[in-house]
């Protein structure tokens, strides 16, 4: 892999959420360590009273945790993806949830009810030279847009999450529920796009949603990646305004190939 690779995003407090004078609970983080890069969001449940802490824990952690399991990872092992997949959901995956669950019950120390005042989803993607990591727990969207504008999702929608219900890390054994996907490593343009419920949930239906990842990409092309950054604030609260009034947070990683014997655009 190499290229200019570049990551950000926005979070902000749903419409409804501001009415009721409700803190924006959704999170988001991103890191680049020796040419790979780790970026996850995370939505706080709404019927958890400390969710958005619980969010930014989950964020911080996975973040920490994918980059430390590439660096952990045999050299050998790494251009295996069955294997880096396997280690994954097991033993990384448990270690993940164990993590996040220490840390919160190192802040509050009321067992099972703490978990549960601080539960949340969890949407991570680690981007390195041998292959890509998307990891998914409850709802939310990964999106994969290539340099043809085709869209598609990495990870196939839960069928176990329906209306507002969704596994979350303060589920009993909630490494069940996490789901796993890697990809061989990125070759061409490539805008990867990890979204909270809230944006979804703001479209009648997932192929309309779906659409925005194509106009997401043209507008990196147009405007470049940190106009469209930073214009994500006024874009996100209008979806929200418009739409399921929820918070929104959007996660953005974009890969622009290196132009060939240009070696200063070559990421290390």
């Amino acid at each position: 892999m190499s290229g200019e690779l570049r990551a950000d995003g926005r979070s902000v407090a749903g419409a409804n959420h501001l009415r009721a004078k409700r803190p924006c609970q959704d999170a988001l983080c991103w890191e680049r360590r020796s040419g790979v890069l780790a970026l996850a969001v995370a939505d706080g449940h709404g019927s958890s009273p400390r969710g958005g802490e619980g969010a930014s824990l989950a964020v911080r952690v996975a973040v920490e945790w994918l980059l430390n399991f590439h660096q952990a990872l045999e050299p050998g092992l790494r251009g295996r993806l069955g294997a880096v997949r396997e280690l994954a959901l097991e033993p990384f995956g448990c270690q993940l949830v164990q993590e996040w669950t220490r840390r919160v019950l190192e802040a509050d120390g009321r067992g099972d009810e703490a978990l549960r005042d601080h539960g949340t989803t969890l949407l991570a993607v680690l981007v390195a030279p041998e292959f890509v990591l998307y990891l998914q727990l409850g709802d939310g969207d990964i999106l994969r847009v290539d340099a043809e504008g085709q869209v598609s999702r990495v990870l196939e929608k839960d069928p176990l999450h329906f209306a507002n219900e969704t596994a979350s890390l303060c589920s009993p054994r909630a490494w069940r529920f996490i789901h796993v996907a890697v990809h061989p490593p990125l070759a061409e343009e490539t805008l990867l796009l990890l979204a909270t419920d809230g944006y979804a949930n703001s479209y009648e239906s997932d192929e309309v949603f779906e659409r925005m990842g194509p106009d997401y990409l043209a507008r990196v092309r147009e405007r470049g990646f940190e106009a469209v950054i930073a214009e994500l604030p006024e874009i996100l609260e209008q979806v929200t305004t418009q739409g399921s009034g929820d918070d929104i947070t959007l996660g953005l990683v974009h890969l622009m190939p290196a132009v060939p014997g240009n070696t200063a655009a070559r990421i290390s």
